[in-house]
C-alpha cells in the first residue's frame, strides 16, 4: 500500500502531476469566468508568448489559445503558433506520470 508520507519520490512525483492536472482545470475555469473578450487579450498580448509558463503546453490552455487564431494580430503567424503548440504539448517530461 501507499502510506500518506509520502516517502518515495515516486509518490511526491504523481501527487504533484495531480496537482498540476487540477490547477490547469482551474485555470480553465477561471479564464472561462473572467470572459472572451478578456482572455483573447491576455492570451494573445501576454501568455501564448512565454515559453516559461508550465501550462502553455496543456491540451485545454492550447484550445483556448487556439480560439483566439481569428484576432488581426495573429494572421501572420498562425504557422508558427501551431508548431509552438506542438512543440510544448503535454506530456511534459517534467511532468510525465512515472505511475502509468
Amino acid at each position: 500500500g501507499i502510506t500518506i508520507g509520502l516517502d518515495r519520490a515516486e509518490q511526491l512525483q504523481e501527487v504533484a502531476e495531480l496537482l498540476s492536472e487540477v490547477y490547469s482545470s482551474l485555470l480553465v475555469f477561471t479564464f472561462h469566468a473572467a470572459g472572451v473578450s478578456t482572455i483573447g487579450d491576455l492570451m494573445v498580448d501576454t501568455l501564448s508568448h512565454q515559453d516559461g509558463w508550465a501550462y502553455n503546453g496543456n491540451q485545454y490552455i492550447s484550445e483556448i489559445d487556439r480560439h483566439f487564431d481569428y484576432k488581426h494580430e495573429r494572421k501572420e503567424l498562425l504557422v508558427q503558433l501551431e508548431k509552438t503548440r506542438s512543440n510544448r504539448a503535454w506530456p511534459n517530461k517534467a511532468l510525465q506520470r512515472t505511475s502509468r
